[in-house]
């Protein structure tokens, strides 16, 4: 948390003295280290449709497991030329269904020492 706070604060002074083309510079270079948390967090509409990654942002979940989603037929998409688009609501949807799946397993240990999922 404390990174963020840090990053943030040079981004905000940055952009009040003016270097608002560092700033898009810089988030284009984060963003392509996979570091997008150093920039503003993007607001979506339920209607909005998105790229595999930015549902994997909005869900808290890597990309591929949106893509595996789509394949066992737990979120819908559409296809955008060679990819898939998601739709907001329906990523939201797959995320609160995912933590009350995790909220309502138990988990127990073995004989061995090692969990095991009820």
């Amino acid at each position: 948390m404390r990174a963020r706070k840090v990053a943030w604060a040079y981004r905000a002074a940055l952009t009040e003295l003016g270097h608002i083309e560092i700033v898009a510079e810089l988030d284009a270079r984060f963003i392509s280290w996979d570091e997008e948390w150093v920039c503003p967090v993007r607001t979506y509409d339920d209607e909005d449709w998105v790229t595999a990654r930015e549902a994997g942002g909005i869900a808290g979940v890597a990309e591929g497991t949106i893509s595996i989603a789509r394949v066992r037929g737990r979120i819908k998409a559409r296809r955008d030329g060679r990819r898939f688009l998601y739709r907001v609501a329906d990523v939201r949807q797959l995320s609160f269904a995912r933590r009350e799946r995790r909220a309502n397993t138990t988990v127990r240990v073995n004989d061995n020492g090692r969990s095991v999922s009820a």
